[in-house]
């Protein structure tokens, strides 16, 4: 698994072909649970991985990349949720 971290989806699609891995593997999903993931994503940024960085890929291994809008959400979380009152588990 080639480490996508900090690259945008359109990236981490351009680095699959150039490894000659069909981009049909990857899955996108919003890094945060109040994130609804737009229809064009491919300037988003990967926050996380699955499987991990270095980990063997398979023929059948779908890639699951975590994405968000700007980089520096990818460190932001409450509870899985971007904005602190969105997550149940705050107190006003």
């Amino acid at each position: 698994m080639p480490a996508l971290h900090s690259r945008t989806y359109e990236q981490a699609q351009a680095e699959f072909t150039r490894r000659d891995i069909s981009a049909a593997r990857l899955t996108a999903a919003a890094q945060h649970k109040d994130v609804t993931l737009p229809r064009d994503h491919g300037d988003w940024y990967i926050c996380d991985t699955s499987p991990r960085p270095g980990d063997p890929l398979t023929a059948a291994t779908t890639v699951t990349v975590r994405l968000a809008k700007d980089f520096s959400d990818c460190t932001t979380s409450f509870n899985g949720y971007l904005y602190e009152k969105n997550d149940p588990a705050s107190t006003p």
